[in-house]
């Protein structure tokens, strides 16, 4: 198979099909594009029969068309944040932050970054967290981003604590934050600490459903209490889910690494 992107577009298809290549301005395309292949490696070791002969493809500009929205590349020119508030710094935190640091900032070190975990690093999260080296464990997760960070010239403020009903932003603090939460109850209170916009991102907690995931955005007008009203966590179950998933992410990085060595 095969990835190609153009300008905000991203796909995958069979490697025997002709596909230009377009624009290649945005780099968050040739990482949805690397994802997207990523899935269909899953695909293929649980046996279906799909994996790699299939054609998928989607705008980041315009998620909510499907693929009708790859019809357009999108902007070619756009506004970067300067300022963000990213909370949980687990595999979705990670992944923002990795994202992040990859876009084309004439000044990283004009950008700041709050980062907001609570966590320390274990095992398990080496084969799920893109930041996290493999025998490095037992440290803040917010440690970890920090360092990352600032290796690649953006400045960082870490806020080693928990999300809480309590957490309150400065008129000087970032307006934008970026959420990615393991639970249900905590993305409820994301509207108090009194951000302009939350983007709130969450995957599927079971092994029937690790595939799936949910991308929200609040402002002040959207109280992300009432969005997720109603929706109980099933800890029991998640806890099960994400155990199995685990490891099958932990395998398919392990054969990646094997390969790569």
């Amino acid at each position: 198979m095969q990835a190609h992107w153009n300008g905000w577009n991203a796909g995958i298809g069979p490697a025997h099909e002709h596909i230009r290549i377009g624009r290649s301005d945005c780099v968050l395309a040739g990482i949805a594009a690397g994802a997207l292949a990523v899935g269909q490696a899953f695909l293929a070791e649980q046996g279906d029969p799909r994996a790699g002969r299939t054609m998928q493809s989607l705008s980041l500009w315009s998620p909510e068309l499907g693929e009708r929205g790859t019809d357009d590349p999108g902007p070619e020119t756009f506004y970067l944040p300067l300022e963000l508030w990213l909370i949980g710094l687990g595999n979705l935190g990670q992944s923002y932050l990795w994202a992040l640091t990859m876009l084309q900032y004439p000044s990283p070190d004009s950008v700041l970054l709050f980062l907001q975990d609570d966590d320390l690093v274990q095992e398990g999260n080496w084969g799920t967290s893109i930041l996290v080296d493999r025998g490095r464990y037992d440290v803040l997760k917010t440690r970890v981003a920090e360092e990352w960070a600032e290796r690649r010239g953006f400045r960082a403020r870490r806020v080693d604590r928990r999300l809480d009903e309590y957490l309150r932003r400065s008129d000087r603090e970032p307006t934008l934050a970026l959420a990615g939460l393991d639970r249900m109850a905590p993305p409820r209170i994301l509207g108090r600490p009194g951000f302009e916009y939350v983007v709130d991102a969450g995957l599927g907690s079971t092994a029937a459903d690790y595939q799936k995931f949910r991308i929200n955005v609040f402002d002040r007008m959207s109280d992300p209490a009432v969005h997720f009203a109603g929706n109980e966590d099933e800890t029991e179950r998640s806890r099960s889910g994400m155990a199995m998933v685990d490891v099958a992410r932990q395998c398919l990085r392990s054969e990646v690494s094997r390969f790569l060595s």
